[in-house]
């Protein structure tokens, strides 16, 4: 027969264990939305400074901004 100590043990690890899976994908997910986030900013600024020209007239700016 079965130890119902050793039992509840390996339940008890077995929950602690998906507890701390949850927390690290919440925690992925909200690093992944603040880099959306910022994302999604640089885009914007960028599409500003297309539509005024600034990035052309800068070749520090188009030079950073080239893809190797």
């Amino acid at each position: 027969m079965a130890d119902p100590v050793a039992t509840v043990e390996k339940i008890v690890k077995i929950g602690l264990a998906i507890k701390e899976a949850v927390d690290t994908v919440r925690h992925n997910e909200e690093d992944c939305n603040e880099i959306r986030r910022r994302v999604l900013r640089f885009s914007a600024i960028l599409s500003q400074l297309q539509q005024t020209g600034m990035m052309n007239d800068s070749p520090a700016m188009s030079g950073a901004l080239a893809r190797p």
